[in-house]
């Protein structure tokens, strides 16, 4: 796939960049995150499934800021970063469905991930697909992705990933390498 077999970020390549400061980095500057907040997209989604009782360590929020990063410094106009927030506990959803800053303090999701966090509840789904009968995110996981298709028709492609989804090499150069080799004429090709 063209991606240097040769090169490891290891933890000071990784990490230095964002400890150079004590306090925490606000990623609402990033090219990325300004697009968010225009409520313009970029044409891939890279999606990282939360839930609502996580455990917001350093490691998850350190990926999370390499992710957005390593897509938005190189290729700002290309991929835009979200954590889609899944509310397991309806009530909780319910009385703060008009108030997502305070859910989200409540939650204790790092302010700096704020921007680029967007949540949903199975009541929200039953909602949006009401002759569906069924909403458990074990049989329907992609409705909550084509919530957030239909919000920000400009994406066109959506990388589905979990909260520990890990990789020691660069993001950007990942993902660039991917879309090359799709692309390619003979990349499926029947053998």
């Amino acid at each position: 796939m063209g991606l240097p077999l040769n090169t490891c970020l290891d933890r000071v390549g990784r990490w230095s960049p964002y400890e150079i400061v004590a306090q925490s980095t606000d990623l609402t500057e990033t090219p990325t995150h300004r697009a968010v907040a225009q409520n313009t997209t970029a044409g891939t989604a890279i999606v990282i499934r939360a839930w609502d009782d996580c455990v917001w360590t350093l490691d998850i929020v350190r990926n999370i800021r390499a992710i957005v990063a390593e897509t938005s410094v190189p290729l700002p106009a290309e991929y835009q970063v979200t954590v889609l927030l899944h509310i397991r506990n309806d009530s909780l959803a319910y009385e703060y469905r008009d108030r997502r800053e305070d859910l989200l303090v409540i939650l204790r999701v790092p302010e700096d991930l704020h921007a680029i966090t967007r949540t949903w509840s199975y009541p929200e789904m039953e909602a949006a697909y009401p002759d569906v009968g069924a909403y458990d995110i074990s049989f329907h996981s992609y409705m909550p992705l084509q919530q957030l298709v239909l919000a920000n028709p400009a994406i066109n492609h959506v990388w589905n990933w979990e909260l520990v989804v890990r990789y020691t090499g660069h993001y950007g150069h990942l993902l660039t390498n991917v879309d090359k080799f799709a692309s390619q004429d003979d990349a499926f090709s029947p053998i």
